[in-house]
């Protein structure tokens, strides 16, 4: 998960080890290259914030850490509906296009769910760990 506040964001190390590569700018600041715990990292430059501000494969922590359980449970179902279109999309079009698509996005996207059900299921571990950063 992130947090990205005006001028700073917060990130999860195996959310940036997800993403498999990330502008230079990103990857000469990290601290941590590889963590198997829960390392955050931060951000300050103004470029890395905008990056982390746009990417939409992270799920924001901001944003979830208000919603019910229930309505993050309507997230996952929609994301869930959203993959089973793409796929079905896929089945129509060209082996190599349909390699890239269905590799990247419903990867993508199968990334958010895991994250969201993980965090209906920890809430309060993310809450400890995040809650130092607002």
């Amino acid at each position: 998960m992130k947090i990205v506040k005006d001028t700073v964001a917060y990130v999860e190390v195996r959310d940036i080890l997800f993403l498999g590569s990330v502008p230079r700018y990103i990857a000469d600041n990290l601290q941590e290259a590889y963590s198997s715990g829960d390392y955050i990292e931060q951000f300050k430059d103004e470029k890395s914030v905008t990056f982390w501000r746009e990417n939409d494969t992270i799920i924001d922590y901001g944003i979830v850490s208000s919603l019910s359980d229930l309505e993050i449970s309507d997230m996952i179902f929609k994301l869930k509906n959203k993959a089973n279109t793409l796929a079905k999309r896929c089945l129509n079009l060209p082996l190599e296009w349909r390699r890239n698509i269905s590799q990247n996005d419903i990867k993508n996207i199968e990334y958010q769910i895991k994250t969201l059900e993980g965090y209906i299921a920890n809430r309060n571990e993310y809450e400890q760990r995040f809650k130092g950063l607002f």
